[in-house]
């Protein structure tokens, strides 16, 4: 079932260490999601996270970030996510992992089906990204997408695409500043993503190893 989240311009309060984030949503932009009819039934544990895709402007290590961040979302919602030092050396094994500076290629799905003996793959594409400074922008302004993807059959289990304006009113450090900036996109974008739905222990295939303790 397909939801479209309109949104008018608000700014939503998060207290964050030495000050107040403001999460400023776009308008006439529109927020994307869309779930699985059948993600219940479905119910993946195990996820691989692909590394993030994203333009040149964005840093190497702004990338690893949100990676980590929304590995340690999933683990908060119940999944297993595969261990990510094991993804990316499958990954270089099949000559997947980029090493040079520039951002990684535009991922595809079929090179990746079934690679990672996981139930799904989560992979995210950053479209935009600012940092503060540039003309016309207070904060940090990101476009991004994630997409959730049936480890199997590679349909799409789990969408979701925004555009923020991360905006710190005492921001400190500016370490601190885009570390916590971060955070909060890739909360946002797991925002709708329910717990990990049950399944009988029958159904559940093991997979020792991958699993991140």
């Amino acid at each position: 079932m397909n939801r479209v989240v309109s949104l008018m311009a608000v700014l939503i309060l998060f207290a964050a260490g030495g000050g107040c984030l403001q999460v400023e949503k776009k308008s006439p932009h529109v927020d994307y999601m869309d779930i699985h009819e059948n993600y219940a039934k479905i119910a993946p544990a195990d996820i691989a996270v692909i590394p993030v895709d994203a333009v040149r402007s964005m840093d190497r290590d702004y990338r690893s970030k949100i990676r980590f961040d929304l590995y340690d979302l999933l683990l908060n919602k119940g999944y297993a996510p595969v261990a990510l030092d094991y993804v990316d050396e499958i990954l270089a094994d099949q000559g997947l992992l980029s090493t040079e500076p520039a951002p990684p290629r535009t991922w595809k799905t079929a090179p990746l089906r079934d690679l990672f003996f996981s139930d799904a793959l989560l992979m995210v594409s950053i479209e935009s990204f600012a940092e503060p400074g540039l003309p016309d922008n207070e904060g940090i302004e990101i476009w991004g997408k994630i997409a959730l993807f049936d480890a199997k059959t590679m349909d799409v289990l789990y969408e979701h695409y925004i555009r923020r304006n991360l905006i710190l009113s005492d921001p400190g450090s500016r370490e601190k500043y885009v570390s916590q900036a971060l955070k909060v996109f890739s909360r946002e974008l797991l925002a709708y993503l329910p717990d990990k739905p049950s399944r009988p222990v029958e159904e559940v295939e093991a997979a020792p190893g991958l699993r991140a303790e």
